[in-house]
């Protein structure tokens, strides 16, 4: 009976042996990159066509099966970028009409002013003030935006413009060092 458990401790190890050191990393790579080939064995006096087996690996490259999907990934991004930007150019307009709409109720008074009126222009003035301080938010971000993108081109704008002359000139190499 000791020996039958034994046999069996011995059987699980070599079980689990296998599996960690050739089954788990073969399978992990066949769910990456596919079809994974078995090694083979090399006989003695074998040669091995070393060109062949580039082609081979290049061949089956990870990076051509992904191309396509970030190809349409970059499309999309592309798409929906210039649909934001022409929703932002019609708000814009948008604004610029609702603005003389409001120039025209505040000239516009009316004559004989009554509640209804008062509540009218209660409710527009707390609409306008609440869209104020959305606009008022937008603009800080976009001055921002605006910002860092002028200090991101600052750099790398003089760096094309004057090449390794601005890049590693002693001055620019002092000013950048930490310390």
């Amino acid at each position: 009976m000791l020996e039958t458990v034994r046999s069996l401790g011995n059987n699980v190890g070599k079980t689990i042996k296998q599996d960690v050191v050739q089954q788990i990393p073969n399978d992990m790579l066949r769910d990456i990159f596919g079809t994974v080939q078995e090694p083979q064995e090399m006989h003695q006096n074998e040669t091995v066509d070393i060109q062949h087996e580039k082609k081979v690996h290049q061949g089956a490259g990870h990076r051509e099966s992904i191309q396509p999907y970030i190809d349409a990934d970059m499309r999309e991004t592309k798409e929906k970028l210039d649909g934001i930007r022409k929703e932002l150019q019609a708000l814009s307009k948008s604004i610029k009409g609702f603005h003389q709409e409001i120039e025209k109720a505040v000239l516009e008074m009316p004559i004989n002013p009554g509640v209804y009126h008062l509540n009218f222009f209660e409710q527009l003035r707390s609409f306008i003030q609440s869209l104020r301080e959305t606009l008022d938010d937008g603009k800080v971000w976009l001055q921002a935006f605006n910002n860092n993108s002028k200090k991101k081109k600052g750099y790398w704008g003089m760096y094309k413009k004057h090449g390794t002359t601005f890049g590693l000139s002693n001055e620019r190499t002092i000013a950048t060092q930490a310390g």
